[in-house]
């Protein structure tokens, strides 16, 4: 596995090819981390560097440099031991500078505490200038609300983490292009009717169609054939700036003979391609630089060939780190939407497992208190998702929110919205001291479910173990390892 350096303005400046151990943990709710070990060699010590980036081909996530350990060993050789995190603990460098006050929209409440933070602050000394924030479509996230939150000197990572734990919604920040996808209705989704696909024009042979089975994702693909000619349907781009580079990827499927998605010029002069072959069935990407005139992306398939297309997309190589909220997918048994994804001994590719379940921690009620002192100090009682419970079930804690105010710059709060308040502090505090179940596992993921192709990070898949323990897990680390063992890659799953 290669290992690509990118420098604090994600300019890549080296590999490491050859290293003695990697240890790379994404997660979910939570914030992953990663251990490099390599000789020491002034190559090593000058390409890796604190506040540079690591990358790697089996994770979307980058990883920040945050220290750098230098062992020496006469018998081993001397080396180099480099440490960090995801590109998320960016947010850890900032707090909440003054008092804040969020309600309504819970993906609005996030937006504003990184605008007041990092992308368009008051103090222009904390702006990060290349920090965007990405509107999230799921409809869990843009449905979720807070009743009325108060920040005021709180580390911005750890409450966008509780914020977003509290709510089983993951969050990250990785590299991406500036501004959006330019390649409108790519997803294949807008048709008019059965045969006519929106923003894209279809030429004047062969057949275009609207299907919904075979897709790669939502709800529809592009079907194209044509028993005497070719096909074909494109769009046209007038607009890209010269010199830059551009990623097309798009999903294909072939019967019959090769599909493509082709990238030509004005004259329809091919510039470069991507396709699958006959019965292949992929997801491809290609990078090409624009050169100013008029570029025209289209899909192709030959005389008698049947493809489909899916989730064709144009977009821009930047230099942006773009925070975006996300909530995995269904496939589990529980739904029929999406494909299912199975680790059990009974499809070889559960090789181990290990189920942990702890009680130790667990509160079922919290006492919050706010502002005041002595008899005047207002509290609330906040009870669990399983309520409070009584005898021997219940379990108490306590929750400090003593910095919560009722008096903010538009006014004092009521009664009602203080309490508001303190029950989202008690909310987000029991998040925390809830029941602990995970299901750890050492899955093959290079057959029948592969990761990053048939399940993602956070995703709910289906899980049993030789004991009978089964149901729905979410998909909450993965942690990829190399050394001179080899190669691994396994989930840890969490029982929802």
């Amino acid at each position: 596995m290669d290992i690509t350096v990118y420098t604090s303005a994600l300019n890549a400046v080296g590999i490491i090819d050859a290293f003695d151990s990697l240890l790379w943990h994404d997660k979910y709710t939570d914030i992953g981390s990663v251990e490099l070990v390599v000789k020491m060699s002034d190559t090593n010590l000058s390409l890796l560097q604190t506040d540079r980036f690591l990358a790697i081909p089996y994770s979307n996530i980058y990883m920040v440099i945050e220290t750098i350990e230098l062992k020496s060993d006469i018998e081993n050789g001397d080396k180099l031991i480099v440490r960090g995190r995801p590109t998320v603990s960016i947010l850890d460098r900032r707090i909440i500078w003054s008092q804040t006050n969020l309600t309504g929209s819970f993906q609005t409440a996030i937006q504003t505490l990184l605008n007041e933070s990092i992308i368009s602050p008051t103090d222009t000394d904390r702006r990060i200038s290349n920090f965007q924030f990405l509107t999230s479509t799921n409809s869990a996230i843009v449905a979720a609300s807070l009743v009325r939150e108060q920040f005021y000197g709180e580390n911005l990572l750890e409450v966008i983490k509780e914020l977003c734990y509290a709510r089983d919604f993951g969050f990250r920040v990785y590299i991406d292009p500036i501004g959006p996808k330019i390649m409108p209705n790519g997803d294949m989704e807008l048709w008019s009717d059965a045969s006519t696909l929106l923003n894209w024009i279809k030429n004047p042979v062969g057949t275009t169609t609207r299907e919904p089975t075979i897709k790669y994702a939502g709800t529809y693909s592009l079907k194209q054939y044509n028993a005497g000619a070719y096909s074909a349907t494109y769009q046209s781009f007038t607009a890209l700036i010269p010199g830059r580079a551009y990623i097309l990827s798009g999903w294909m499927k072939a019967s019959g003979g090769p599909v493509n998605i082709n990238i030509v010029n004005a004259s329809w002069g091919l510039v470069q391609s991507i396709g699958v072959a006959d019965g292949e069935t992929a997801f491809k990407t290609l990078t090409f630089i624009a050169n100013g005139t008029e570029t025209i992306i289209y899909t192709y398939t030959n005389t008698g060939v049947t493809g489909y297309f899916d989730s064709v997309s144009l977009e821009p190589i930047g230099n942006y780190f773009t925070f975006s909220l996300y909530n995995g997918v269904d496939r589990s048994f529980n739904q029929l939407t999406n494909s299912q994804v199975v680790f059990s001994p009974e499809f070889d590719n559960l090789l181990e497992s290990d189920y942990i379940e702890s009680v130790a921690a667990a509160k079922t009620v919290t006492l919050v208190a706010g502002e005041g002192d002595g008899s005047n100090m207002k509290t609330i009682s906040v009870a669990g998702p399983g309520g409070a419970l009584t005898g021997l079930s219940r379990k108490e804690a306590f929750t400090d929110a003593t910095a919560t105010s009722s008096t903010t710059a538009g006014g004092t709060l009521t009664t009602q919205q203080y309490n508001d308040l303190l029950t989202e502090k008690g909310q987000i505090a029991l998040a925390d001291l809830g029941r602990i179940s995970s299901f750890g596992a050492d899955v093959d993921a290079t057959v029948s479910f592969i990761y990053g192709d048939d399940f993602f990070l956070g995703d709910i898949v289906q899980a049993q173990n030789e004991y009978g323990l089964e149901g729905p897990m979410r998909v909450s680390e993965v942690t990829i390892s190399e050394d001179v063992s080899g190669f691994k890659m396994f989930p840890t799953f969490e029982m929802i």
